[in-house]
């Protein structure tokens, strides 16, 4: 008998992965927002990642009842492509000089 197989371990991992999203979407939109009020970064680096973390949090809510449908899996994608991004302009860019100081 698997450690998966009892019911309460399947509650349990089902309620463990939700709360680590939703801690992660939280912490992704307050990030967000902290960027686009300081503008250390352009702005719709800041925008973009907004809306990408409200549209992860929907899917979250939608998964969360059971729905499965093939492009909620792909409207995870301006997430990941701002992260990307922005870890590329940080690295080749920088923040906002001006700002900073």
């Amino acid at each position: 008998m698997s450690f998966l197989d009892n019911k309460k371990s399947l509650i349990f991992w089902t309620i463990f992965s939700l709360v680590l999203s939703v801690i992660f979407i939280f912490g992704a939109l307050f990030f967000y927002i902290l960027l686009f009020r300081t503008q250390v970064v352009p702005k719709f680096i800041s925008i973009w990642g907004i809306v990408a973390s409200i549209t992860l949090f929907i899917i979250t809510i939608v998964k969360l009842f059971g729905i499965k449908i093939a492009i909620l899996d792909i409207l995870v994608l301006p997430m990941i492509l701002n992260e990307i991004f922005l870890a590329f302009w940080l690295i080749i860019k920088g923040f906002n000089k001006e700002i900073v100081k």
